[in-house]
């Protein structure tokens, strides 16, 4: 393959094949966070993409591995441990992702927050933005329709527009 380039946190990253992440797995835990984990109460915040999954070329084949999911869980069942998941994501999107139970999830870069049944805690007037992210999505879509590699990503509340997999030289026009 040929090849991508990923950017988190202000640094790029090479990738030498599409088949590879960018990100190296922190598990098992090393002995300095075993010990840091071992207060309560305990409260554990996650981002999903590029921590608990790998980045990968395109966002919608992220997936967070078995390993993973094992020690989040792991987690959640501690006495006095509370772990909430962070996400540009939809909740619903992040949750599934990681497919543990107990989690507090705050999605779509908080503007979505769910308990740990899944319950609905946002602030219920983040709701009435749907239509004019729909209409935003829909003139974006047109927009770039011709852009190579570009996705927007309608999330109801929020939006996303992905361009990994564009030429870099559409960025200025992007």
């Amino acid at each position: 393959g040929h090849g991508f380039r990923a950017v988190h946190a202000g640094h790029e990253f090479r990738c030498p094949s599409r088949r590879e992440s960018v990100t190296t797995a922190l598990l098992p835990l090393s002995s300095e966070t075993r010990a840091r984990l071992v207060g309560t109460p305990l409260v554990v915040m996650l981002d999903v993409d590029g921590t608990l999954a790998p980045i990968v070329e395109r966002f919608d084949r992220a997936t967070v591995p078995a390993e993973t999911q094992r020690a989040v869980a792991a987690l959640v069942a501690q006495t006095g441990a509370h772990v909430a998941l962070v996400s540009g994501r939809s909740a619903a999107v992040a949750r599934r992702m990681v497919g543990v139970d107990n989690l507090w999830v705050a999605g779509n870069h908080g503007f979505e927050i769910q308990g740990p049944k899944g319950e609905d805690l946002a602030d219920p007037s983040v709701y009435r933005y749907r239509a004019v992210i729909a209409t935003a999505a829909e003139r974006l879509e047109r927009l770039v329709s011709a852009m190579h590699g570009v996705v927007i990503e309608n999330k109801a509340i929020t939006l996303s527009v992905h361009w990994r997999l564009a030429d870099p030289e559409i960025a200025q026009e992007l």
